[in-house]
């Protein structure tokens, strides 16, 4: 049997999940969400689509955080965009290493 002194304490098992809209993780549901109340501002079937793209773009981006969250999205961003938005050069060294990948890549 445990400790009745451990049994006084509860403590949560899901402390650092991210915050929730019902089930669904927030920044998922808020993509859903603006995804139809722009594609509804068009009317006639634009609430439809819009509800559609935003169920696929939520399942894209769950899909995208289960695989490796933003460090997934920063390797993109580096390899297949500008570079320079994303990440400023603090220093000379780390300019040199931009540079070079621009010319190779």
């Amino acid at each position: 049997m445990a400790n009745p002194a451990e049994e006084r304490y509860l403590v949560p098992r899901r402390l650092d999940d991210p915050p929730q809209f019902f089930l669904w993780d927030f920044d998922e549901a808020a993509l859903v969400i603006a995804c139809t109340v722009l594609f509804s501002i068009s009317g006639g079937l634009g609430f439809l689509v819009g509800i559609a793209l935003g169920l696929l773009a939520a399942r894209g981006l769950s899909t995208l955080k289960l695989q490796g969250g933003l460090s997934t999205i920063l390797a993109f961003l580096w390899w297949y965009s500008w570079s320079d938005p994303w990440w400023r050069a603090k220093h000379a060294s780390n300019q040199a290493s931009n540079s070079c990948r621009e010319l190779v890549g």
